[in-house]
């Protein structure tokens, strides 16, 4: 059989949303139902999914696990639908190495082959950086979200692009709005 909810957990508030979703979640593995499951919430699909379908104006953009859409989203409708991160500019140094204007280099795998100079738009989400207090690289601190275990420090460059930046709340310190991070 197959079983199909559409939105079940829309209008139901946060602390009974995770606990009716834990038990459903146990539930289906239990019975072993296939299930569809159509949300609006990336969290819930990526919860409960191994599989995910980002679908956007009647069409399929993209369908792989929650871990490679959150990671390497397919285009940027699918960046800008999961609202995880900001796109900035930077070029290609070279093989695995990026340079942008103001964070410096930048390394990591490349799922493509670029030449080196080629301008590129880089997905940067807010577990992608590292807060150091010795860097010398300072922001200006323009927004603060408090997530309990963490907090998303929203940081403006002097080419007024705002990277979100995840600090765990057990920092040393809070960072306060127009301070240099």
């Amino acid at each position: 059989g197959l079983l199909l909810l559409d939105e079940p957990f829309s209008n139901i508030d946060p602390i009974l949303r995770e606990e009716l979703q834990f038990k459903l979640k146990q539930i289906l593995i239990k019975a072993k139902i296939a299930t569809i499951i159509v949300t609006h919430d990336p969290n819930e699909a990526f919860y409960f999914a191994k599989k995910c379908g980002i679908i956007l104006g009647e069409n399929l953009k993209q369908f792989d696990t929650p871990y490679n859409i959150h990671h390497y989203p397919n285009s940027i409708e699918v960046i800008e639908f999961l609202k995880k991160g900001v796109l900035i500019e930077v070029v290609v140094k070279k093989k695995n190495e990026l340079i942008h204007s103001e964070l410096g280099v930048i390394k990591g795998k490349f799922i493509k082959k670029y030449n080196r100079g080629e301008k590129l738009k880089l997905l940067i989400q807010p577990e992608d950086i590292k807060h150091d207090d010795n860097s010398n690289l300072k922001l200006s601190v323009m927004d603060t979200k408090f997530r309990g275990t963490n907090f998303i420090y929203s940081l403006k460059t002097k080419k007024n692009e705002i990277i979100h930046v995840l600090v765990d709340s057990h920092h040393i310190h809070q960072h306060q709005i127009k301070e240099k991070f």
